[in-house]
């Protein structure tokens, strides 16, 4: 065990953001510093070899807060590799992830805190309050195959969570930066670290720690960047480390795609047909087609219909998305379709506009066909 000097860290990965970043910093900084946390609390940021300012922002707050560390890549080592750096490097017994997106609600810190200190032997914090899943009372503690089952998605950037800091340099022992996967490593790095360690506690309670976030303005959407991120990423991340962790939790996590796939095929159907162009389309199409024979039956189904979607000309494909989101969600379905069509449209015009990179689409780094 690691000579801890501090109780969290909060990590923080970033790239060509430096408005976002010193905003996140801002709000981050006056939480430590009111609460009262400057002792017990490590903000440690690793730069992606941004060109802007991000450097000169960090480095000043660095300087003047004894709380910060700053780490810099002298190059862009890749989203997944830098990720997985800025949890290794942290020197508290728990750390946190942060993206420079991201932003807490008020005494979000400080009630993290509490619950590392009035529970021993934690080995996860998950905030579910933004899971539509009602049946867990608040301060619940499960083990490992329900939480797969039940809340898989949320292990990673869909969902606040804090870990011990020794799971990350533990999985690093035997896996390089390459062996996770691109868009879930950390997913991967908390359920290894679940799995070595039975006797640490999974603690899951609505703590409200996440305010309105900026991720939706920053990220452009496709259908691409949705079935990857949130199925057949999953998918992959869960099954390549399927011989190191139980049975029992790798069929949890699948049971936790299937039980989902309702929700891709509206998502898919509102971005792919009503935002993405051809190009998009066909390469969605493509790379659904290609895999959704690893899946099961009732999967298979939704993917068979995505795919014949995604290469129906528009004046096809629109009404008959309308007439699915409206079986699925209702009017309600419809209407929040209309809306996410126009943000993204608006998204779009502004990412093509801008002379900066803090708008972007998510990279696969590197991009597996």
């Amino acid at each position: 065990m690691l000579n801890h000097k501090k109780l969290l860290t909060i990590s923080i990965p970033t790239w060509n953001r430096d408005y976002l970043l010193y905003e996140l910093l801002e709000k981050l900084i006056s939480q430590v510093i009111n609460d009262r946390l400057t002792e017990v609390v490590e903000i440690l940021i690793s730069n992606n070899g941004s060109t802007d300012k991000t450097h000169e922002i960090c480095k000043n707050f660095a300087e003047n807060h004894s709380f910060i560390s700053y780490y810099k890549n002298e190059v862009n080592i890749g989203a997944r590799a830098n990720v997985i750096r800025s949890m290794k490097l942290a020197r508290s017994s728990y750390l946190m992830f942060l993206g420079d997106d991201d932003r807490l609600s008020s005494n979000a810190i400080l009630k993290i805190i509490n619950l590392l200190k009035t529970n021993s032997n934690l080995g996860l914090i998950l905030d579910i309050s933004r899971s539509k899943l009602n049946e867990i009372e608040e301060n619940t503690f499960i083990d490992l195959s329900y939480l797969l089952k039940n809340y898989y998605w949320y292990l990673g950037n869909a969902g606040l969570f804090i870990i011990k800091s020794d799971y990350v340099k533990d999985a690093l022992k035997n896996k390089n930066y390459e062996s996770f996967n691109s868009s879930w490593p950390q997913t991967q790095i908390i359920i290894l670290g679940l799995n070595e360690n039975p006797d640490d506690s999974i603690l899951i309670s609505k703590l409200d720690l996440v305010s309105e976030a900026v991720h939706d303005q920053v990220m452009v959407y496709n259908s691409y960047y949705l079935w990857r991120t949130c199925h057949f990423d999953l998918f992959s991340a869960i099954n390549s480390i399927k011989n190191e962790i139980t049975n029992s939790s790798f069929e949890n996590a699948l049971k936790y795609l299937k039980s989902n796939v309702q929700q891709l095929f509206f998502n898919i159907l509102q971005c792919g047909v009503f935002v993405d162009n051809i190009n998009i389309k066909l390469k969605t199409a493509k790379h659904i087609f290609k895999n959704m024979w690893k899946f099961s039956i009732k999967e298979i189904c939704y993917f068979s219909t995505m795919v014949f979607v995604l290469i129906l000309p528009n004046f096809i494909s629109r009404p008959f998305s309308n007439i699915a989101i409206y079986l699925i969600k209702g009017n309600s379905g419809l209407k929040k379709k209309s809306v996410f069509v126009l943000n993204e449209r608006i998204k779009k015009i502004n990412f093509e506009k801008q002379k900066t990179n803090a708008i972007r689409p998510f990279e696969f780094d590197p991009e597996k066909a």
